[in-house]
């Protein structure tokens, strides 16, 4: 069914779920510490969901309520398991080399448009090893155990494998070696994973020689209250520099987020936000256009380009390569749905080049390319252009932000 929308002036409170990518690290790091630990304010998505299913099919053992995951044990049954990533990257990449760890015959499923996702870094590691394996549209199937301790692997693909095999190096038996031999792009998600390390007795950090290097401590909590997810706090964020009215909550002021950048930019090209006790308030503003390297944030990226089209002038992104390799082509689909709208948008090497227009009242059916941010994004732009439209298949922010619609609609007064 498809979304549609009125522009309206918003007023209201948003309370974002909680960051996906934290849970995501909770669930695997309570797994791999073996004690009993409690996630609160858990964001149970589709993305989180597939990994929560997926541990407790590699032995873990989970208690949930409506608002929180606790970890009590695991405990490895056989040596043949089948994990269903569903859609969830961040599943398949955080696990397998968990999983091929742990088990003799491991086998993930998931979606044809997950398995066209690079997976070449754990590929090119596998057959480094002369470890068997099948790749299919929609599965992979790993037989043998990965043991080794020496691994190269690029860093300007997605910062994922890194967490997968930080989070290996924590179950291996033995000191793991990993050489990131190309620049690391989203560093700050690898920052994150540290962060959570930290929690369960592990420090790390990358030392001058580009080195992971691990220092293990006691276990400093058994419970943690996850942070809110600034992804998903940002098209909030951007219809609220725009229009006004909004105050969005719970956002942590010293959050290892990436995509916290995004305050950053707003007030640096004029928005009204005033933050108080952990809360942003927005005031309605008259923006001026901006340039930003999205490298290091790559998931802001349709948000952004909403952003810039709803500005007078021209904006410039750069760093925009890996949005091909998302949930979907979003460098594609958003210049097509973008396009919809008369913005002028060009695309030169890794740049975009986007002419806003701070008026451009229309009527618009946009795609979301079942991609929960075009969705996200897209719909943002048909309430901050005092426009009307349709969101086709808005079902897809399942994938991080079932209620977004919801919370977007309560700011209708």
């Amino acid at each position: 069914m498809n979304q549609e929308l009125v522009t309206f002036q918003p007023k209201g409170e948003i309370n974002p779920p909680s960051s996906k990518s934290y849970c995501h690290r909770y669930l695997i790091g309570a797994f791999i510490a073996n004690k009993p630990f409690k996630i609160n304010n858990f964001n149970f998505c589709a993305d989180t969901i597939a990994t929560l299913e997926g541990l407790k099919v590699l032995g873990g053992e989970f208690v949930t309520t409506d608002n929180s995951v606790s970890f009590l044990k695991r405990e490895t049954t056989n040596n043949k398991i089948i994990i269903d990533a569903k859609e969830s990257a961040s599943t398949l990449r955080m696990l397998l080399p968990i999983a091929c760890y742990l088990y003799e015959d491991v086998t993930f499923i998931g979606s044809e448009k997950l398995f066209s996702r690079p997976l070449d870094v754990y590929e090119d590691i596998l057959n480094q090893y002369k470890i068997p394996f099948v790749k299919t549209k929609t599965s992979i199937n790993i037989k043998k155990k990965l043991v080794e301790n020496k691994f190269s692997i690029r860093g300007d693909v997605s910062s994922q494998f890194v967490t997968g095999l930080l989070f290996y190096s924590l179950l291996s038996k033995d000191d793991v070696a990993l050489d990131i031999t190309t620049p690391l792009k989203s560093s700050g998600y690898v920052s994150m994973t540290f962060d959570v390390m930290n929690e369960f007795g592990n420090s790390c950090k990358i030392n001058e020689k580009q080195e992971f290097e691990l220092d293990k401590h006691k276990q400093l909590v058994n419970e943690v209250t996850i942070e809110s997810d600034y992804s998903s706090s940002s098209n909030f964020a951007v219809l609220g520099a725009i229009k006004g009215g909004i105050k969005i909550n719970n956002l942590n002021n010293d959050s290892d987020q990436p995509d916290r950048i995004l305050l950053r930019l707003l007030s640096s090209i004029g928005a009204q936000l005033t933050s108080d006790n952990n809360c942003i308030l927005f005031g309605k503003s008259i923006l001026k256009p901006f340039k930003i390297d999205i490298s290091n944030c790559i998931d802001l990226g349709p948000t952004l380009f909403v952003l810039a089209s709803l500005i007078e002038g021209k904006s410039m992104i750069t760093g925009v390569d890996r949005l091909v390799i998302k949930e979907s082509n979003r460098l594609e689909a958003m210049i097509e749905e973008l396009k919809k709208a008369s913005i002028s948008i060009s695309l030169e090497d890794n740049k975009v080049i986007i002419e806003g227009k701070n008026n451009n009242i229309g009527n618009y059916t946009f795609d979301s390319h079942n991609d929960h941010r075009i969705a996200m994004a897209l719909a943002i732009y048909i309430i901050a252009s005092d426009s009307q439209g349709t969101i086709i298949n808005p079902e897809c922010v399942n994938k991080s932000y079932p209620n977004f619609f919801k919370d977007l609609l309560s700011l209708k007064q």
